[in-house]
């Protein structure tokens, strides 16, 4: 058994993150598990924890960090922290994705990341750069901006995101206070292709799409949008990312956008990441009120995937996410998008773009 996990622990390290090397990792847990090797165990599951964080299977990501979390408190001599941390970063960032996760849990959780940040001399600039996301989904604007603010007075560390993900980061947050300019100038090594990473600029282009357009600079957004997709393809784990470059279409060219759904519909079906999904159905949910039924009806989609269904669902997971954070924040995501996407289909509808197949 043990010359079968090195098999499967070295067919995994070949394969791209996704579904398959998910299957390899699990099965090499299981016997780590059946030969009682904690060693082995952790191991694996260290690699199954970055593989599903970005495959977009966080479902997974949970139950294999909190594992090895408790063997590193368990036996704090033999294992190192900083990987765990740095894992642990995820978890905070994707937390409040699943709404059967109470705020209490997160707030809790928050509070564990610091303190061990604290425990092992690391700065606290990535718990406040996390925070940020949390203070925006309860609508506490003053929170958001005041962690904002304590993210960038903190210093940088051997834990901190790597520079390309924090400019990422930055500008995503001033597009959320409407500072596109501002953002597009912190986003400028991105785009000069000065500094990456394995996911940037692939999900630094598309918050900027639907922004640009608002402030009429169209022929910007496209250039982001073509170059967004052609480094995406057909990778899985990019959800939300996809979702923007539809509403972009949905504006300027809905046709475009069906392929899109087409290609990405699977992997939101069966996804457990409940916020992704939500963004995803939003941006399917009024790119198909924006199509005659002549042309829904030539759509390669599953029998029960309907117009009808897809506004259910995206009703049903705002209300899940509303109810556990007390707030109106996703509702109203609705509300603003439909109205923002109608708005600009009425001052760019008629415009011929070339877009990406």
């Amino acid at each position: 058994m043990e010359n079968r996990f090195n098999e499967l622990m070295e067919q995994s390290s070949e394969l791209p993150h996704g579904d398959v090397k998910i299957e390899i990792l699990e099965e090499a847990i299981r016997i780590a598990d059946t030969l009682q090797d904690e060693e082995r165990g952790f191991y694996a599951r260290m690699e199954l924890t970055d593989t599903a964080n970005f495959a977009g299977r966080f479902e997974k990501v949970i139950p294999s960090f909190s594992w090895c979390l408790a063997q590193l408190d368990k036996a704090p001599e033999y294992y190192h922290e900083f990987y765990l941390l740095w894992q642990y970063k995820w978890v905070l960032y994707n937390l409040s994705e699943f709404p059967q996760i109470q705020q209490d849990q997160i707030e809790d959780t928050f509070n564990d990341f610091k303190n061990r940040c604290q425990q092992y001399g690391y700065s606290l600039r990535p718990y406040y750069q996390m925070k940020i996301k949390y203070a925006k989904l309860h609508e506490n604007h003053n929170l958001a901006h005041s962690c904002f603010e304590a993210w960038l007075e903190q210093p940088r560390d051997d834990l901190s995101d790597c520079y390309a993900c924090e400019l990422t980061a930055q500008a995503e947050h001033l597009l959320h206070i409407g500072q596109v300019h501002a953002a597009l100038a912190i986003a400028e090594p991105i785009f000069k292709q000065e500094v990456s990473c394995a996911e940037v600029p692939h999900i630094t282009y598309s918050p900027f799409l639907i922004p640009l357009l608002e402030n009429d600079s169209p022929e910007l957004a496209n250039e982001f949008h073509q170059s967004g997709m052609r480094l995406i393809g057909q990778k899985q784990g990019f959800l939300s990312t996809i979702a923007h470059h539809m509403k972009y279409l949905t504006v300027v060219d809905p046709n475009a956008a069906i392929h899109y759904m087409e290609a990405f519909l699977s992997e939101a079906l069966i996804s457990h990441t409940l916020d992704t999904k939500f963004q995803f159905f939003l941006a399917c949910s009024i790119l198909l009120k924006h199509l005659d039924p002549e042309t829904i009806a030539t759509m390669q989609l599953p029998d029960h995937i309907t117009s009808a269904w897809i506004d259910e669902e995206v009703k049903r997971l705002a209300q899940q996410f509303d109810q556990r954070n007390q707030t109106h924040t996703y509702a109203k995501e609705i509300a603003h998008t439909t109205y923002q996407i109608n708005a600009l289909r009425q001052k760019y509808g008629n415009a011929t773009t070339p877009h990406l197949s």
